[in-house]
């Protein structure tokens, strides 16, 4: 019961900061734009703490855990284009809360076609064929996403 209460707070964070964001904003480049776009921003950094934790312990392994601090990362570094550092510090945590999420969906919980599924993904939106200009917003999401969906069908039922 603990587990479903974690998995649907880490949710309900996030879908509802994708809201407020969609609602003020619209879609956009990335989550990480609307640190700069909407009116405000603490809801980034708070959302970029609060999400992953749920998923940190809920996950339980070390590269899940990994995957959320690294998540994490983002909300201490939110500022894309403030300077180097944090630019490096925030795209570091993005992609490698992604990659450690994913290899953890593959490795710890078995669910390799998820983890397929998302590379796959991540190689199409990337591609000259896609001509959607948002991909790394869809990318985020679908990310996320997956790993609720993992955690929630092998920790909770």
């Amino acid at each position: 019961m603990t587990n479903l209460f974690l998995l649907l707070a880490s949710f309900s964070i996030f879908v509802g900061y994708l809201i407020y964001v969609y609602c003020t904003v619209g879609v956009l480049k990335s989550v990480s734009d609307s640190f700069y776009r909407v009116k405000q921003p603490v809801f980034f950094i708070l959302t970029m703490f609060l999400m992953p934790i749920p998923l940190m312990v809920v996950g339980s392994t070390p590269l899940m855990f990994f995957a959320g601090a690294f998540i994490c990362f983002v909300g201490a570094a939110p500022g894309l284009i403030r300077d180097d550092m944090e630019e490096r510090v925030h795209v570091i945590g993005a992609t490698g809360g992604i990659i450690l999420g994913t290899a953890s969906i593959w490795i710890d919980l078995h669910m390799w076609y998820l983890s397929v599924g998302m590379l796959l993904f991540a190689v199409y939106s990337c591609s000259k064929w896609n001509k959607i200009h948002n991909h790394t917003w869809w990318l985020e999401i679908v990310a996320f996403m997956l790993m609720i969906i993992a955690l929630f069908i092998k920790r909770v039922l």
